[in-house]
């Protein structure tokens, strides 16, 4: 399954009919490589009916996933109810499911208004210690294109396909890819926190690896555009990894693991019961924000993990072993100048002293301007533990 530079997609050619993914629109925020399309869903229906849909995918590479049927009212955006299933300790690229489900929409006015929604989420973790990452941080996501009739009895229902039918498709030697694994069990304010994060890199001999917490603001409570960073942990000069022409027989070194660490004073800018997620990407090396391309960055690879958990009574994180043999590269040496005490050369917002090029010091977006947060945001400039009497 192949992902153009537009967003468009093209099946391999020879790819059997019943492993074809079509989608003509792709959902704003989906991952780029993917595809979802439902293949059946029932002509007509009424409360109380058991129904079948069924739904094809394919992600960009294979990965344990969890797939999600949904049925909410369009108007209110209630949640019905819904069905799930998904892989934890094996992998696939593209599947196909038939969910049955009892309709159970609600009408408002006498009228149903039903949206039918199919997405897939990643499953994060080791296959046994887990978590189903949730919307709205899809890989992939579907709806149909009209409703059903909801005045006639069941009719032009599915036909079963008998479980889950999994399959891959060959590499194409673009699956850059992140992965959260061992995960630290809960997150608690105040405290040291720790994940280990493996990276593949397959289109590029070097890259940064820049992690976030950030808070989530938007409609979905996640994922919107003025989230709210709170901390960064960079590893810089991350080594590309052999490419594979087979899923079944990947080369040693496929993937590298880092422990990427939050100090207490970082982990302490979080409110307990907030919002807080992880967003890590990897860039070219010496990257800088550019609002001239899309999304600020020319992103090698980005994977969020909203499922994080704060850690409730008598619960603390836990901390990941350090991955062996892959020691973590020092950051770039910066030049640094003389001691400006008055913050002349720079920004000043409160006792933060950011760096000029920023723009503004602290505030929505200050990830996201020339330096990084490390430079442009306040959080991230009180915790570099520098003082203006001895650096500039």
């Amino acid at each position: 399954y192949i992902a153009s530079v537009s967003g468009e997609f093209k099946n391999f050619p020879g790819t059997p009919a019943n492993e074809v993914c079509t989608q003509t629109v792709i959902p704003p925020g989906v991952k780029v490589g993917s595809c979802m399309q439902v293949t059946c869903y029932p002509d007509s229906i009424q409360p109380g009916d058991t129904f079948l849909s069924t739904v094809r995918f394919c992600l960009q590479r294979p990965r344990p996933w969890h797939l999600v049927f949904a049925l909410l009212d369009q108007r209110t955006k209630e949640y019905f109810g819904g069905n799930g299933t998904g892989i934890v300790s094996t992998r696939s690229q593209c599947a196909e499911h038939t969910f049955s489900y009892k309709f159970n929409a609600k009408p408002i006015n006498g009228v149903i208004d039903a949206m039918w929604k199919w997405y897939v989420t990643a499953n994060h973790g080791d296959g046994v210690n887990f978590v189903e990452d949730k919307f709205p941080n899809m890989l992939a996501e579907a709806g149909i294109p009209q409703q059903p009739s909801y005045s006639k009895p069941l009719s032009g229902n599915c036909p079963s396909t008998g479980g889950t039918r999994v399959w891959n498709q060959p590499p194409t030697g673009e699956q850059n890819a992140i992965e959260y694994v061992d995960l630290p069990g809960c997150f608690q304010s105040g405290k040291p926190w720790s994940i280990n994060v493996d990276t593949h890199l397959e289109t590029a001999a070097k890259a940064d690896l820049h992690c976030n917490l950030k808070i989530g603001t938007g409609p979905d409570a996640y994922l919107g555009r003025d989230d709210i960073f709170k901390a960064e942990t960079n590893i810089y000069g991350i080594g590309g990894n052999p490419k594979t022409a087979s899923w079944d027989n990947l080369p040693a070194n496929y993937w590298s693991r880092h422990t990427v660490n939050y100090s207490a004073a970082q982990t302490g800018t979080v409110t307990t019961g907030s919002k807080v997620y992880l967003s890590c990407f990897m860039v070219p090396p010496g990257s800088q924000y550019n609002p001239a391309v899309p999304n600020g960055w020319n992103l090698y690879e980005r994977e969020f993990f909203i499922g994080i958990k704060f850690c409730g009574s008598g619960e603390s994180p836990t901390t990941p072993v350090p991955p062996p043999n892959n020691p973590v590269p020092p950051p770039p040496t910066l030049p640094t100048g003389s001691a400006d005490p008055t913050c002349a050369k720079g920004i000043k917002n409160g006792d933060a002293c950011c760096a000029a090029a920023c723009g503004a010091c602290g505030g929505a977006g200050c990830d996201a301007r020339p330096g990084g947060a490390a430079s442009c945001c306040t959080s991230g400039v009180m915790n570099s533990g520098k003082s203006c009497e001895t650096s500039a």
